[in-house]
């Protein structure tokens, strides 16, 4: 059965009508929130639950609370130990007799003052200075960070891996007399698909000997130019 709505039967409504009522709602959305209860004096609206400590803790002006499950941990305090920031501030501990939380069990509330995040003296001033509450990963400055720290790590390992094949001897002997060949940057080209790889190996090789230096080279991690400089 269809019906007919006249345009008469629908209540209108000026924009600033709209806007009180987009309000109203709001408030009774916020009336409505749920918060969680560590004391009657300590209440937050957002709980976060880890099984693994976390560097950047989430904040806000109305308080968030991380709950760490520890079960199987060798030491509780370790869900502390990689927080990046420095919370050796003012403050003090309270026993507290019984936590709505936790269902009613006695608990320590320990509180001390943030101090700022920690970070390394030659840090980006413009990194450390970022007002935040919680750390955006997907944040044009720390993918640029990010992009700089893999930069770093690529160096470091090329550099690492050229002195560790500067010190590892070559295995290959003949007639019971090791091989005192010294590394060198090999490249092999697959014709068919066009790949290039590359390897460490020894300058005293030749064609069927078995067992020199072989150090196959991850080109996601080493970075190959750099690597070939150091050889030459």
């Amino acid at each position: 059965m269809s019906s007919i709505i006249e345009l008469s039967d629908i209540e209108e409504y000026n924009e600033e009508n709209l806007i009180e009522m987009s309000e109203n709602n709001s408030s009774s959305e916020n009336e409505n929130e749920t918060f969680a209860f560590f004391t009657t004096q300590l209440q937050v609206p957002k709980v976060i639950y880890t099984a693994v400590p976390v560097e950047y803790p989430e904040t806000s002006p109305e308080g968030v609370a991380t709950v760490y499950n520890v079960t199987g941990w060798k030491n509780a305090m370790d869900a502390f130990s990689d927080v990046q920031y420095s919370t050796n501030g003012s403050g003090g501990a309270t026993d507290i007799r019984e936590c709505p939380f936790f269902g009613g069990i006695p608990v320590k509330k320990d509180q001390r003052k943030c101090q700022g995040i920690k970070f390394c003296q030659f840090t980006d001033p413009e990194l450390v200075n970022q007002e935040h509450c919680s750390v955006d990963f997907d944040s044009e400055i720390f993918q640029h960070y990010i992009q700089q720290n893999n930069n770093n790590t690529s160096e470091v390992k090329t550099y690492t891996l050229f002195l560790a094949a500067k010190d590892t001897p070559c295995n290959f002997k003949k007639d019971n007399i090791s091989c005192d060949g010294k590394p060198r940057l090999g490249r092999v080209t697959n014709y068919q698909t066009n790949i290039v790889s590359y390897f460490i190996g020894c300058n005293k090789y030749k064609q069927g000997d078995k067992w020199h230096r072989y150090i196959k080279i991850k080109q996601d991690e080493i970075d190959v130019s750099l690597l070939q400089s150091l050889f030459t």
